[in-house]
């Protein structure tokens, strides 16, 4: 399901990568009317949050700290910040938008990994997320399923739309 909700090779229409797929460099930076997001935000958001998660529930902590002592990690070798990647404005050194795809895939692909070399037992160890919590890493895979899913929806809406090609 961690494959489908971000890959999508079975349901690929639904994925991040698909939809991400069909996104043009006009798509990236174009905000909606009344809206405040951009693609590159949400793919950005996407791939903090995955890398996030992925040094909370394996990561030990390295590189978001313990307790978080910054969330502008840097995003790969892009020469930004994540932070940086989820403002609403062009910044001054904009990496290309298949460069920060690619780091965005890189994250969802480790987390995916690391996943894959679980067994059941250590599916309901915990770890803490971001505030301190408590969860079994069994919730961390979930909530990045539904995270893949619910922002692959709002950048097939964003893309539609600036594409005028949304079907009601």
């Amino acid at each position: 399901m961690l494959d489908e909700a971000f890959e999508g090779d079975e349901q690929a229409w639904h994925s991040v990568h698909a939809n991400l797929r069909s996104v043009t460099e006009d798509d990236w930076l174009w905000v909606p009317p009344d809206g405040a997001r951009t693609i590159r935000q949400i793919t950005s958001h996407v791939g903090g949050a995955v890398y996030l998660y992925y040094d909370r529930a394996f990561g030990n902590h390295v590189v978001f700290g313990e307790p978080i002592t910054s969330w502008n990690a840097p995003a790969g070798n892009l020469g930004v910040g994540i932070l940086d990647l989820d403002s609403d404005r062009r910044l001054e050194n904009e990496p290309p938008m298949t460069d920060v795809i690619a780091w965005v895939s890189e994250r969802a692909r480790a987390f995916r990994d690391a996943v894959a070399q679980l067994d059941d037992a250590a599916l309901i160890e915990e770890r803490s997320d971001h505030d301190g919590q408590p969860h079994p890493v069994r919730w961390f895979v979930a909530v990045m399923i539904q995270h893949y899913s619910y922002h692959a929806g709002e950048i097939n809406h964003i893309r539609a739309l600036h594409q005028g090609n949304d079907r009601g």
